[in-house]
């Protein structure tokens, strides 16, 4: 198929729609399509998901504070059960097993 044919398609597409498009609005169809509303229902559903999400956020973040201070106490808890588990009897409590 060559170019000519390709550009001669589109064009004859967009003339069918553009008389489509005039022939409806002639007889009223697109009178029933109403988009005034549509735009602050949408802004105002935003505005209450994104108040919703920072009243979570703020309760949220109180418990952070606690969940953060149990795990650094399980890390130092873990740590010295590591150290207390590496020095295993080899003779030399220092010594790695793995590399003796």
């Amino acid at each position: 198929m060559s170019n000519k044919k390709v550009i001669l398609g589109v064009a004859a597409g967009v003339a069918a729609l553009a008389v489509a498009g005039v022939i409806c609005k002639r007889k009223g169809y697109f009178d029933n399509l109403s988009t005034g509303n549509w735009g602050s229902n949408l802004k105002n559903k935003l505005n209450n998901l994104k108040d919703t999400a920072m009243q979570k956020m703020g309760s949220e973040s109180g418990n952070g504070g606690e969940t953060n201070t149990q795990g650094a106490t399980k890390s130092t808890t873990g740590k010295s059960t590591a150290k207390k588990g590496n020095s295993m009897d080899t003779g030399d409590a220092g010594m790695n097993p793995a590399t003796a």
